[in-house]
């Protein structure tokens, strides 16, 4: 082995050393029984802790949160739900959430994380999505219930038919009434394309609201 091939060698293993230093997460020191002193799991969240004088600390935690928001998904997939079926989609909407748990797209096949077609259609609702549990006003999540009683299963076979479903919600003297409206389709007006297909895909969303008291509602409260 020649002298240029060992200093190649060389330079090349303290480039690569040098390289994996800068690339190291940097941890600030936290000092023990500090305000920002927590304990960190093995997942890398952080388990709750106590300041000094028993406040709740100022790091959030971030495993609390993951637990709040997987007790939701789960809520959402108990709940009692209409399922509308067309050529272009299959939804379904949660009673108690007034919201879509599933949006599949029946023409459009999803698709693994190595980018290969799998056998069942995409979903464009995300489970863990922070809007998957229907409307927050403040901090407060919304108690829907539906307007009418429908039934589990809709079938819209053709494009003249449409179906309403609509939720209520109150909070505090304020009244809250949403309401989805799902168009039907063809698979021939899918496959064909043009203006009437995309209106067999879309679904209306009308929300209202009105104060049943005299006071003045501050919905960002």
């Amino acid at each position: 082995m020649d002298r240029r091939t060992l200093i190649f060698i060389f330079l090349a293993t303290a480039i690569f050393v040098l390289w994996s230093v800068m690339q190291r997460p940097k941890t600030l020191p936290v000092e023990p029984g500090s305000e920002d002193a927590g304990v960190v799991s093995e997942s890398g969240e952080f388990a709750e802790t106590t300041a000094p004088d028993g406040a709740t600390p100022s790091v959030t935690s971030t495993g609390a949160v993951s637990g709040r928001i997987e007790a939701e998904a789960n809520a959402v997939r108990q709940s009692a739900a209409t399922r509308v079926v067309s050529a272009a989609y299959d939804v379904e909407v949660a009673h108690a959430t007034a919201s879509l748990r599933a949006w599949r797209l029946e023409n459009y096949p999803d698709r693994d994380p190595a980018g290969q077609l799998e056998n069942h259609p995409v979903d464009l609702i995300p489970t863990y999505s922070p809007d998957y549990g229907g409307l927050l006003l403040g901090a407060e999540r919304l108690m829907w219930e539906p307007l009418e009683t429908y039934s589990d299963r809709i079938q819209l076979a053709t494009p003249t038919d449409s179906t309403t479903l609509a939720f209520r919600a109150y909070h505090g003297d304020l009244e809250i009434v949403k309401t989805f409206t799902f168009h039907g389709t063809t698979q021939q007006l899918v496959d064909h394309g043009g203006d009437e297909a995309w209106r067999g895909y879309a679904v209306d969303i009308d929300v209202t609201f009105r104060n049943l008291g005299e006071a003045t509602t501050d919905l960002a409260a």
